[in-house]
């Protein structure tokens, strides 16, 4: 397993295209810019993911009908123009915050779109902005 450290405070700014397999990140997971990251398994992070500005983050099609975990200690921040996507075989990914206080653990923003991820927020809440669309979402509390 790779592990990507930084100090506090400090971001993994992924802008540029990369695949990534199990990892552990200790901070936080910025996506951004164009960037295109290809996972090929799971992926830990002990801070933030953070996925905006048309970045893309996508299940390998190796996994075929299967998929794989990613889960953030802290919040999952997710912009409307960013994709995020399992397989087009039907592969899924799970997109977990163990975040434990607080409404916003996970945050999908306006127009938000993916017909193959699932988000949990294992103890606190998840926000669904307008006109976006998931197949599935779990958390202590719901807002859509």
């Amino acid at each position: 397993m790779l592990i990507l450290t930084r100090k506090i405070g400090q971001k993994i700014n992924l802008d540029g295209g990369i695949s990534i397999a199990p990892l552990k990140i200790q901070g936080n997971l910025l996506i951004e810019g164009n960037a295109e990251v290809i996972i090929k398994g799971n992926v830990f992070v002990t801070g933030n993911i953070m996925i905006k500005n048309n970045a893309r983050f996508e299940l390998t099609p190796s996994f075929g009908s299967s998929g794989t975990v990613i889960i953030a200690e802290g919040k999952i921040d997710i912009a409307g123009n960013a994709i995020v996507n399992g397989t087009e075989s039907g592969g899924f990914l799970l997109i977990m915050s163990s975040k434990s206080n607080g409404s916003d653990a996970i945050t999908l923003q306006a127009n938000f779109q993916s017909q193959t991820t699932v988000f949990y927020a294992l103890s606190g809440g998840l926000t669904i902005g307008a006109n976006a669309h998931v197949i599935g979402a779990y958390g202590k509390q719901v807002v859509l």
